[in-house]
């Protein structure tokens, strides 16, 4: 398990702004079944089951370590302005919920607001199906509550824990070669 820092207030508001469309989130040599519903999410994950094409090469660490920095970066983007053109390089503009919370962000450092709570923690990386240029992710963790002030103090927005909160990205890579997120959604 592990807790990163501060931030994911942006999983909450996803919630509000899912699309699906032009996601995939499944691969065509599914190995196990993805979670659907909370109750689906078990509290101790089974091993991570990777999926080899032989006509595509041997599957690569990189989406898991992609999936690590993309929550961390969304997680420090709201504290930290400083940290949102790192997390644009992460995703591709086809992941819908990727740009929402990342121009809400946005939207937070330029009107002057600031945001407390949201971290994404005790998460875990709960089933992955990757082949060398395509991966699955289903992440589970705890989406702790969050509070976003005007630059008066005044609460601004609120958002409840989320427990657990699943999410499926899908990522591919691009035409140069790097790993990026294409795809998100969330399940609970």
């Amino acid at each position: 398990m592990r807790a990163v820092g501060a931030g994911l207030v942006l999983s909450a508001l996803f919630l509000a702004s899912c699309s699906t469309a032009a996601e995939p989130t499944t691969l065509a040599t599914p190995t196990a079944e993805a979670p659907t519903t909370a109750t689906a999410v078990e509290a101790t994950p089974s091993p991570t089951a990777v999926e080899s094409d032989p006509d595509r090469g041997a599957p690569s660490s990189e989406p898991r370590q992609l999936v690590e920095a993309y929550i961390q970066a969304a997680n420090e983007s709201l504290s930290r302005s400083d940290s949102l053109p790192g997390w644009r390089e992460l995703f591709a503009d086809s992941c819908s919920l990727c740009l929402s919370g990342y121009e809400n962000a946005q939207r937070i450092h330029e009107q002057g607001l600031s945001a407390s709570g949201g971290a994404l923690v005790d998460w875990v990386i709960a089933d992955e199906q990757t082949t060398a240029s395509s991966s699955v992710l289903v992440v589970t963790g705890v989406l702790e509550p969050a509070t976003v002030r005007a630059p008066d103090g005044t609460i601004a927005e609120t958002y409840d824990r989320v427990d657990p909160l699943t999410v499926v990205y899908s990522a591919e890579v691009d035409d140069v070669g790097v790993w990026r997120v294409v795809g998100a959604r969330i399940l609970t």
